[in-house]
């Protein structure tokens, strides 16, 4: 496995990768946020954890640490390429998202999946997330660290 980047793509790469993932969330991204609004906020706020080929980035994780409790951290985005799925891409970049949620002292992260999205939903249990709540169809997950 390559190296795992943090903070070091564009906003270009971002948009552009999140416009090419765009049909693999459960349900599309698109049909959820404006994905240009969406890359400038990943961008402008989040810490990113990346995976490039060459220079095209095909894998991201967007991650924040909780501005009203900061033992929290949130995942709001993981996304790869489906080239490149299977390939321990997104497993890669949840453990370096994790390890560095642990420096920082967070205390347990959270995220949110759709219960549909059967592929995210084993590859976040299998790296210790647990269901909190289902909402609707949204699972809260969150791992403690």
């Amino acid at each position: 496995m390559k190296d795992i980047f943090i903070n070091s793509s564009s906003l270009q790469q971002i948009c552009i990768h999140l416009n090419e993932c765009d049909l693999e969330f459960v349900p599309p991204l698109s049909t959820r946020v404006n994905v240009g609004d969406y890359s400038k906020k990943i961008y402008n706020k989040a810490t990113r954890f990346e995976f490039f080929d060459s220079d095209k980035l095909v894998g991201l994780i967007a991650a924040y640490i909780d501005n009203r409790d900061s033992n929290t951290g949130f995942i709001t985005n993981v996304s790869v390429n489906k080239d490149y799925w299977g390939l321990g891409v997104g497993g890669a970049l949840l453990k370096a998202c994790i390890n560095f949620f642990r420096e920082k002292g967070v205390a347990s992260i959270n995220l949110e999946v759709n219960e549909n999205n059967l592929t995210a939903v084993k590859l976040y249990a299998n790296h210790g997330f647990v269901i909190d709540k289902n909402h609707r169809n949204i699972l809260i997950l969150s791992k403690l660290l």
